[in-house]
């Protein structure tokens, strides 16, 4: 039989922050910060992404008007939303999207058998890729781009 503080901090939980909260309270603070995050990314929020694309194969003028359309993806049963694609040149482009399924980009363009060859997410919302950081490299929001979101 357990003991009354044995059975109490059964359901405590350790939280970095602070002192032992029952775990149904610890870090909320937190929980809700990275539920916000995760929110202001989904799809319904209509978040624009923006990357820029090389593809192997030239890009015709007619993938402007299917990107616009929207694509079916059978494995999904789900169409996607409209993007906006700008055409750079014959072999480069500029996509919005505002939705971030598994590999959409490589698979709009798979649509039409051409292959990605370079994929570069410049923005997301009004945030933009600084431009001070090395591939794999990383940094913290500062609190004006916090705002931004």
């Amino acid at each position: 039989m357990k003991s009354a503080s044995s059975a109490r901090s059964s359901s405590m939980m350790k939280c970095s922050r602070s002192a032992n909260l029952p775990a149904t309270s610890c870090c909320t603070n937190r929980r809700a910060a990275s539920a916000q995050r995760s929110i202001r990314t989904q799809p319904t929020t209509k978040l624009p992404k923006i990357y820029y694309v090389e593809t192997e194969q030239e890009i015709g003028e007619h993938y402007v008007a299917k990107f616009a359309e929207g694509f079916y993806f059978a494995f999904e049963d789900l169409t996607t939303q409209p993007a906006r694609l700008t055409l750079l040149d014959t072999h480069r482009a500029r996509l919005s999207i505002v939705e971030g399924r598994y590999h959409q980009v490589k698979r709009m363009f798979g649509f039409y058998d051409n292959k990605v060859m370079r994929l570069h997410r410049e923005s997301m919302g009004p945030l933009a890729l600084d431009p001070a950081l090395e591939p794999g490299e990383y940094r913290p929001l500062t609190a004006e781009e916090i705002q931004l979101i």
